[in-house]
């Protein structure tokens, strides 16, 4: 099991959007990482807005979907943003 670390900004946003303080949002940035869905599981428009959000971030990432919250990762475990997922696409969950 490869264990989460939270960059400053991910810490912040999260706090941010989420509402979670740092123990939280590593618990379930953790559990995203190991039971999260990856983009490419999508497809249409939802995974056209995720593909937008990969080129909106620079370098190796890895998007993943958990919940109703999409969890931006940089070298596989960094966590570096999150975001909620808008209500218009939320019926492709």
């Amino acid at each position: 099991m490869k264990t989460v670390t939270l960059s400053e900004h991910g810490s912040d946003r999260a706090s941010e959007r989420l509402g979670l303080n740092e123990a939280a949002t590593n618990k379930v940035a953790q559990r995203a990482l190991e039971r999260g869905r990856r983009a490419k599981d999508f497809a249409g428009k939802f995974r056209k807005y995720l593909d937008k959000l990969h080129m909106s971030h620079p370098g190796k990432k890895d998007i993943v979907i958990y919940g109703d919250t999409i969890f931006i990762f940089r070298s596989e475990t960094v966590l570096v943003t999150t975001y909620k997922i808008p209500s218009e696409f939320r019926k492709y969950l």
